[in-house]
């Protein structure tokens, strides 16, 4: 079986693979337009690329707080990193009014990709 550190660093560069390649598309076809729900997705990757950063920053450093409680760190990182973003987005003009929903959702869509993240490589990798 593969070491946990493996595999969270596979599914780093799988995941930072992924999400270039999806986010060019995306700009250059207008999917974001086009697809109501492609958003969505983008976080989704999104959330699971920030977490996937979060367990290998963790796993390759031995004496770091994350190995006691490892899915709260990687949700509180992902989502002050989230907040962060829809924050700019708010104050670049970016976020309508109205789009409190959207970004709830753009908040929750993180939370699971990071816990997709964490069963991945903390649970499903332990057995």
């Amino acid at each position: 079986m593969l070491s946990a550190r493996l595999v969270a660093l596979l599914f780093l560069l799988v995941l930072s693979g992924s999400f270039a390649l999806l986010q060019y598309i995306a700009l250059s076809d207008f999917l974001y337009w086009k697809i109501w729900y492609f958003d969505n997705i983008m976080h989704l990757i999104g959330g699971a690329l920030l977490g996937a950063i979060a367990a290998t920053l963790s796993l390759y450093t031995p004496h770091s707080g994350m190995a006691r409680h490892p899915f709260v760190t990687l949700l509180v990182i992902v989502i002050l990193v989230s907040f962060g973003w829809e924050a700019i987005k708010f104050f670049s003009g970016g976020l309508l009014p109205g789009y409190t929903v959207d970004t709830l959702t753009d908040l929750a869509m993180d939370a699971l990709g990071a816990l997709i993240v964490y069963i991945t490589i903390f649970i499903w990798n332990k057995n």
